[in-house]
C-alpha cells in the first residue's frame, strides 16, 4: 500500500514485470478499481473484483 501525503492511496502489487498500481475511485455512483486509463483496465468494486485485478498481474 503506497499511502503519499498529497495524492490518493494505491494498491501496488508486485509482479514480474514491475508493480501493478491499482487505485480506487467513485464514478457514476459505483466504486471501481483502475490500473490504466482504458475500459479493460477497471473493474466494478465486488467480489470478484480481487479475481479479476490477481488475473491482470499475473
Amino acid at each position: 500500500m503506497d499511502l503519499p501525503l498529497k495524492s490518493e492511496p494505491v494498491l501496488v502489487v508486485p509482479r514480474e514485470g514491475g508493480a501493478l498500481r491499482v487505485m480506487a475511485f467513485s464514478h457514476k455512483g459505483a466504486w471501481v478499481y483502475t490500473w490504466g486509463r482504458g475500459q479493460g483496465q477497471r473493474v466494478q468494486v465486488s467480489a470478484d473484483a480481487a479475481d479479476r485485478i490477481w488475473e491482470v498481474a499475473q
